[in-house]
């Protein structure tokens, strides 16, 4: 799992959890793996098999989180507080979370707002993006013909 082998890691904690399905570890560590996979629905449900629900969307959203998922992850978090408000870990958890998704909002707004002020620059000077050569001034056609009569 922590080597982004996600198949791999997926296989291994199957075959662990047929000799002992009762192994809450490795029932966490699919929950991650399945998570990371995108695979949320399956990763809840790993989670639910190690403690509480409200542990298990705690869990889900660590993993929400982990892959830049912040909205639905303080959605998460937020399910796993109305269930047991005393889950320390997840209140602190969806703090960050909250806290890193205006982090990443500013920042977009922040390069938007580079990307129009280049833009606007670079209509003054006749290029319609930055991209975009500057225009070829006009120049004049000479004729071979030119001043004979």
């Amino acid at each position: 799992y922590l080597q982004d082998r996600l198949p791999e890691a997926e296989k291994c904690l199957g075959e662990a959890l047929a000799v002992d399905p009762r192994h809450k570890p490795a029932w966490n560590n699919l929950g991650l793996v399945l998570g990371a996979q995108g695979r949320f629905p399956e990763s809840l449900e790993a989670f639910q098999r190690v403690g509480s629900e409200a542990e298990a969307y705690a869990n889900l959203g660590y993993a929400l989180a982990q892959r830049g998922e912040y909205e639905q992850s303080e959605k998460a978090y937020l399910r796993a507080l109305t269930l047991d408000s005393g889950l320390r870990k997840a209140a602190a958890a969806m703090l960050q979370v909250a806290d890193r998704r205006q982090h990443e909002q500013e920042r977009g707004a922040s390069t938007r707002a580079k990307g129009a002020e280049k833009s606007l620059a670079c209509r003054r000077h006749g290029r319609s993006s930055i991209h975009s050569p500057p225009p070829c001034p006009l120049r004049a056609r000479t004729s071979s013909r030119a001043g004979r009569t």
